[in-house]
């Protein structure tokens, strides 16, 4: 648990929300939220890896959280949440600033327009992502590895 948030209670553990309507929404399951004294919900995600880093995914992946709790809820989050990782028997809390709610909508819109095929892929500039994607087979780029 980071210091900056040992005065906070639990709020939610393992609870998926969901904002939007009809088909714009945007659901995400919450791994942990913590309510400060003034009210406002702070998310944390636990992460289990070799490396002690966060990833550009788990600020997406709080993003989306933050947008469908508050969406849900009503309540206020933070627009600072914490990336916890566990490795090497070590667990360490990364501070990440999370992304806007307009953002997140609109990194929503492109994964819909991907999915129709209205729009095309771009690629990784990071060769090391092809390796572990589940599309790898599917794609050109990660073929070729």
């Amino acid at each position: 648990m980071p210091r900056e948030l040992k005065d906070h209670t639990l709020a939610y553990s393992e609870k998926t929300f969901r904002s939007g309507g009809g088909d714009r929404q945007v659901a995400a399951r919450v791994d942990r939220a913590y309510r400060g004294r003034n009210g406002l919900i702070t998310l944390v995600e636990l992460k289990t890896r070799h490396a002690n880093r966060f990833h550009l995914s788990d600020v997406i992946e709080l993003s989306a959280q933050r947008v469908a709790l508050a969406g849900e809820t009503g309540e206020p989050v933070a627009r600072i949440g914490w990336v916890v990782v566990e490795s090497s028997a070590r667990r360490t809390a990364h501070r990440v600033t999370l992304m806007s709610p307009q953002a997140v909508w609109e990194l929503a819109s492109r994964r819909d327009e991907l999915l129709a095929g209205t729009e095309s892929p771009s690629y990784t500039a990071t060769r090391g992502v092809c390796a572990s994607c589940a599309h790898r087979r599917r794609c050109r780029t990660g073929a070729e590895l």
